[in-house]
């Protein structure tokens, strides 16, 4: 049963959140842990090593962050999921720019880290990018994933040919540069240098006239099957159960559900690098909000959460679950249309601001592998509420990006956190939630510990006690138990609540008020509860910007 049935406390915020227990643990969500129990502490990076979960797998990583901050938290909960996502990205090329180096990086657990890439010569297209991608993304050595072109569907459509330039004729036949395979069939003779029951792959030449190749390198170089004669007949082209689009987006999924693979396009200190691919997280969510019931079930004692599969589906359920569930979600996406679309984009930081969370602090880092979110909490975790903001925290292990301009307005504009190199020193910026009202996440964190703290203190005036009697006496036992949570939320080791400054109502003094026995209704004695008592205080807040004027006189 929840303390809130016998001390409820309900914060009330002005521009300025609840909590349990467990304000420096974070839970990392794993589907690789195969022991019984939903929660498993470590208190050093190489028991999670030892435990089964290598550097290179995503517990790994959360660990190798967490221990790695300085100060570091003093233990790390590992949390057992069972719905395992099956993780998929999809990406493509945004601009053909010929002698342009496209590159992705590969990381993931058991993968050879490695840079797929491809060197644009004179004439690129979209499906050599792409094709060169594919082929080089599935080349990768330990791959757990296989990256696949899109699959097409072409409508049975009549053709004629000209076999004078080897050219096929159809009105909008819609066709691009590789697609394939396809299947030619007649009512009499194909044209000659044509075969029933073959592959070929279309080269586009005009919206009403294409060619075909032997081969997808073929159609790519363009070099196209010779036709002898235009044949007789009907001459009916097909598609085949395995044709597919290489000038489409390409799609990388796991080969088994829990694999976990890091694809990095472009790199994080080149914005332009970023700019001419695009990639997206999309796997289907497996149900993370029913798996984070079940751990908190077994065991609430954390209070941060981490995740590593983050598609938009699995982390608005997160979000959703941590709204409801009094903890508080570090997040990063690594959806490109984060950082190069604006607001109404539909991208999972979009989404995120646009449903007004208090409590997930949603960033973009376009390296998944890089951990941000493990990292950030680790540095975090291990100081008191109150005591910390969330800006200007410097991670070890996690490489700052470079942005541009409007790069930086977009993801501002989301309310959306990053990780960038300033004045020669690497920063987070700037641990926004969706909430304009509560803002940040330490005003969420505090609030939490502030509620926690005085639900504590006047529960243990219930249990200490024989009796509570309906005195004046004994009701100021909850008086004086809310007073000692206000003068720990202004000392210095949380510095939570603001002390004031007598007479000022723009600085007010901390207030408690609890009524006494006068003024309470007897229906109300009656039911044996304490109604109406009010705490106000100001939170102490933080600086994030200074602005200063310089005069000079000659």
């Amino acid at each position: 049963m929840s303390l809130d049935t016998h001390v409820s406390v309900t914060a009330n915020v002005n521009n300025s959140g609840i909590a349990r227990a467990g304000f420096k643990l974070a839970g990392h969500v794993s589907y690789k842990a195969l022991w019984p129990e939903r929660m498993r502490l470590f208190d050093r990076l190489a028991d999670v090593i030892t435990g089964g979960f290598p550097a290179d797998s995503p517990e790994g990583i959360f660990a190798t962050r967490q221990f790695g901050q300085s100060p570091h938290p003093q233990q790390i909960a590992i949390l057992r999921g069972t719905r395992k996502p099956t993780q998929r990205y999809v990406f493509s090329a945004v601009t053909a720019t010929d002698n342009f180096l496209y590159q992705i990086q590969v990381r993931g657990e058991g993968v050879t880290n490695t840079t797929a890439s491809y060197t644009a010569g004179g004439g690129t297209s979209f499906a050599k990018i792409h094709s060169a991608l594919l082929t080089s993304l599935n080349a990768v050595v330990g791959r757990n994933y296989l990256v696949t072109f899109t699959a097409l569907v072409v409508a049975d459509f009549v053709y004629t040919a000209t076999n004078a330039d080897d050219t096929l004729h159809k009105v909008a036949h819609g066709l691009l540069t590789g697609d394939g395979p396809l299947r030619t069939t007649t009512t009499t003779t194909l044209p000659s240098g044509l075969l029933v029951g073959t592959d070929y792959w279309a080269i586009r030449l005009t919206a009403d006239t294409f060619q075909v190749a032997d081969s997808l390198a073929h159609a790519l170089a363009g070099t196209a099957v010779a036709l002898a004669d235009d044949g007789t007949g009907v001459q009916t082209m097909s598609d085949t159960a395995s044709t597919v689009s290489p000038t489409a987006q390409l799609t990388a999924t796991g080969t088994a559900a829990g694999n976990w693979f890091n694809l990095e396009i472009g790199t994080v200190g080149d914005p332009a690098t970023r700019a001419v691919l695009a990639i997206t997280q999309n796997h289907a969510n497996p149900g993370l909000a029913l798996d984070l019931t079940e751990i908190q079930q077994a065991n609430s004692s954390w209070y941060e959460l981490d995740t590593a599969f983050n598609s938009k589906d699995c982390v608005l359920d997160a979000a959703a679950w941590v709204e409801g569930n009094g903890k508080l979600y570090f997040v990063d996406v690594c959806d490109s249309a984060s950082e190069t679309a604006a607001v109404s984009g539909g991208d999972a930081l979009d989404a995120l601001a646009a449903l007004n969370y208090t409590r997930t602090i949603g960033a973009f880092h376009s390296a998944p592998a890089d951990g941000l979110s493990a990292a950030w909490e680790g540095r975090l975790v291990p100081l008191n509420p109150g005591s910390w903001d969330a800006a200007y925290k410097t991670l070890a292990g996690v490489r700052a990006m470079t942005f541009t301009p409007t790069q930086i307005a977009n993801l501002d504009a989301k309310r959306a956190s990053y990780y960038k190199s300033v004045g020669g020193r690497s920063i987070t910026w700037e641990g926004k939630v969706g909430s304009a009202v509560y803002g940040f996440a330490d005003v969420v964190s505090s609030l939490d510990f502030i509620i926690d703290d005085i639900q504590k203190r006047c529960f243990g005036i219930f249990v200490a006690l024989n009796k509570v009697s309906f005195t004046d006496e004994d009701i100021a036992l909850f008086r004086g138990a809310i007073d000692s949570s206000i003068d720990l939320g202004k000392s210095d080791a949380y510095k939570i609540v603001a002390p004031g400054t007598p007479g000022d109502p723009d600085d007010p003094e901390p207030t408690v008020f609890i009524p006494q026995v006068k003024q309470i209704d007897p229906g109300t004695r009656a039911l044996r509860k304490i109604p109406d008592g009010q705490v106000n205080f100001r939170l102490q807040g933080s600086v994030h910007s200074l602005d200063v004027n310089l005069t000079v006189t000659f």
